[in-house]
């Protein structure tokens, strides 16, 4: 997201050379055929190319990485990568890093000793430093339930249902059960329960309160 560097997981048209590549899979093993369900006045408004991914993902990880490899100047050098991000980017990545105190200018790699312990770890810095935060405030469980969804897909069913003000009712219950008007609380709660239930209670789970069975169990891998 422009604006506020947050990674989003959000359903949006591909481009045309991601059609062309995908069509190849229709005759992989054999002569397929390939079918684009979407109107051809779509179609020709599709991008030509699909942008590169450095300039459509938050660049912490990356910033952090070059650190620990020793490159002196690091948004110099991501500046001159063969697709470079915007210098807008770059600097945000910097100052994120900075607000959660990943950065030390005085290191020879310029990084904190969290920002060491967050650059092994393979996710956001953010959700990074809030695992580290919750092994050391022994509240690691529901923290890491709290990283599983952020790392994750909304799990709400966002499309129109009859059965949505139904929904609606049941989620404002954990609200009240929670105590807290927080989504964090509510999430670490929810996959709580979800992770003691069988297949079966979780499929009613996800229908009571209107949640996506994948991503649920997509939240609990991550």
């Amino acid at each position: 997201e422009k604006g506020s560097n947050v990674a989003t997981l959000r359903m949006q048209w591909c481009a045309k050379d991601s059609l062309r590549q995908r069509r190849g899979r229709a005759g992989r093993v054999q002569p397929g055929v390939c079918f684009r369900l979407l109107l051809e006045d779509d179609l020709v408004e599709l991008e030509d190319t699909t942008p590169p991914e450095m300039t459509r993902t938050p660049l912490e990880n990356l910033y952090l990485q070059a650190c620990a490899s020793g490159v002196p100047e690091v948004a110099s050098f991501l500046s001159r990568t063969p697709d470079p991000p915007t210098k807008l980017a770059i600097q945000f990545a910097e100052a994120c890093l900075r607000d959660i105190g990943a950065l030390d200018d005085a290191a020879p790699d310029h990084l904190s000793p969290l920002g060491r312990i967050l650059g092994a770890i393979p996710i956001h810095p953010r959700v990074g430093k809030m695992l580290v935060l919750g092994v050391l405030l022994g509240c690691h469980h529901e923290v890491l339930s709290v990283a599983g969804f952020l790392s994750a897909r909304n799990p709400l069913v966002i499309a129109p249902d009859a059965r949505r003000s139904q929904w609606q009712l049941a989620r404002e219950e954990i609200v009240r059960t929670v105590g807290f008007v927080s989504d964090h609380l509510v999430w670490a709660l929810l996959l709580s329960d979800w992770a003691q239930l069988n297949t079966g209670q979780r499929r009613h789970m996800a229908q009571r309160y209107g949640l996506v069975f994948e991503r649920m169990n997509e939240a609990l891998k991550e």
